[in-house]
């Protein structure tokens, strides 16, 4: 303002006078403004000279409902700033609010709050009841990291299966192979007790077999041994197994047409003692492992039961009576054991000779034998 009704204004190229013989104007200092007028020339300058307020438009924010809205302004010039609304502003909470500008501290967002649980989140605000403090018996149950040719590529038919030996069911919600092979499970995934899931380099592969099949992300089984890590969502181990090609591990699962199978899941899988070649081609995805072909009695019951036995070959001996005459004759009898019990009816029972007739002969032997002590 320079007094006399004269103000002036500077687009960067030097300083241009406006005077109020159109239309008063007090203008604000360091404002911005977009000006338009006639010009004259009086005392030695050229003015311009604005015909009305609105040949004098000022810049600044033009929304009435913004904090910092000017009145005066014709132009907007993108500085306005929107009333706080307050809500939940962070996206994970269940009641995240996108029209929110202000956190007022109401997020709910789900999860274990116990500090001492191994899934423990520390941007839970309420508590879901999912906090767990031992890891669950998820097994690395087989191995399938080099098929036979007479299968197919490596990069199709490759898997790794795991037994879920515990009694609850898991959630893999946030599972990871970390090593190995790349992969996470989705939300929503889960694992029955005593189930057998398959990850697998193509899932088209085995889908459709009874199972569940999940296609792991990147990378392949080293067809040399490798460790495969499987972590929860928190980074806690749950299983690895550091896979090798050579004895004591199984060299028939390197290329033999067989899978890599944990002789029983109870046991320890870090050694390689423990594990076999699968007694199957191609190993035994989304079930139980193989089992090697020994013909035999596996009958407990048979006296000649063998514990080693796998396939029964009708060989199974049973201890009993084997006269169909007696009481406790015995079907699936194949030794007798000399229980039998008759019961007989003799129809002579005078015929101590067994000649047919009751004569003087048995009544000899009868008179010859009176009076002696049965033994």
């Amino acid at each position: 303002n320079l007094g006399f009704g004269e103000w002036s204004v500077n687009d960067g190229s030097g300083i241009a006078l406006l005077d109020d013989l159109g239309v008063p104007y007090i203008p604000q200092v360091f404002a911005t403004y977009t000006v338009q007028g006639p010009v004259y020339f009086s005392f030695g300058a050229y003015k311009i000279t604005p015909c009305a307020l609105t040949d004098i438009m000022k810049w600044g924010c033009t929304d009435p409902l913004a904090v910092n809205y000017d009145v005066e302004a014709s132009i907007d010039n993108g500085t306005c700033t929107a009333a706080p609304v307050p809500g939940c502003t962070n996206p994970i909470a269940v009641n995240f609010d996108p029209s929110a500008t202000v956190d007022d501290g109401s997020c709910i967002i789900p999860g274990c709050t116990d500090i001492l649980a191994l899934n423990f989140d520390a941007t839970a605000t309420l508590d879901d009841g999912s906090c767990y403090f031992t890891l669950p018996n998820l097994v690395i149950n087989e191995i399938h990291y080099n098929p036979c040719a007479a299968q197919g590529n490596d990069t199709d038919y490759e898997f790794i299966e795991i037994y879920n030996g515990g009694v609850d069911l898991i959630d893999l919600g946030g599972f990871t192979f970390g090593a190995g092979v790349i992969y996470t499970f989705p939300e929503g995934s889960s694992i029955a007790p005593g189930e057998y899931i398959v990850v697998t380099v193509n899932a088209a592969a085995y889908t459709g077999q009874g199972y569940q099949v999940f296609e792991w992300t990147t990378d392949n089984l080293g067809n040399a041994g490798e460790p495969i890590v499987l972590e929860d969502g928190y980074n806690n181990l749950v299983d690895s197994v550091d896979y090798g090609v050579t004895a004591p591990w199984p060299t028939g699962a390197n290329g033999g047409c067989s899978s890599l199978e944990l002789i029983d899941e109870i046991l320890d899988n870090v050694p390689g003692e423990n594990w076999q070649a699968s007694y199957v081609s191609n190993g035994t995805p989304g079930a139980e492992n193989s089992t090697p072909i020994i013909p035999g009695c596996t009958d407990p019951a048979a006296v000649n039961y063998d514990a080693l036995a796998t396939v029964d070959d009708g060989s199974c001996d049973y201890l009993g009576c084997t006269y169909a005459e007696a009481t406790n004759f015995n079907p699936i009898a194949t030794i007798d054991d000399h229980s039998c019990v008759f019961n007989f009816v003799d129809p002579c029972p005078a015929d101590f000779n067994d000649d047919g007739l009751v004569g003087v002969s048995d009544l000899l032997f009868f008179i010859g034998t009176y009076g002696t002590n049965c033994p």
